[in-house]
């Protein structure tokens, strides 16, 4: 997964989209992002799943729905996924699978990350059904 830096607060990103490329409501699709806007060594996929921070050190993942190719630089289609609590940062960078609970075990960190997940896709799914 990788980690990029994002110049404003990512609930704010959809707010200032780039004029050149309007974003299809029916993909779900929040925001684009400039690969020159980055520190990433290497392009992104459509389906890719990375991790956003912003300046106020809030992250995020986010999907890749799409890619968009200029002259000089190319251009990704993102959707802003969950809020991920920075404790849980780490793991996710590294592919940590989140550990299957003992029996009668108290929740713990990996419980919480299943929440995270969820409140994610419920994001998702609620924006969708605005959108129709």
């Amino acid at each position: 997964m990788e980690l990029i830096a994002v110049t404003m607060p990512v609930d704010l990103l959809g707010e200032h989209s780039d004029p050149a490329h309007p974003l299809d409501p029916a993909t779900g699709a929040d925001f684009v992002l400039r690969h020159s806007e980055t520190a990433l060594g290497r392009g992104l996929e459509p389906g890719e799943v990375v991790m956003l921070v912003d300046p106020e050190g809030e992250y995020h993942t986010a999907t890749v729905l799409d890619l968009r190719f200029e002259l000089e630089d190319t251009v990704y289609v993102l959707r802003r996924d969950a809020r991920v609590p920075p404790e849980q940062v780490r793991d996710r960078m590294l592919h940590v699978a989140p550990r299957a609970p003992e029996e009668g075990s108290p929740p713990g960190p990996d419980d919480e990350r299943s929440v995270v997940d969820l409140l994610g896709e419920l994001r998702r799914r609620w924006a969708e059904r605005d959108d129709d």
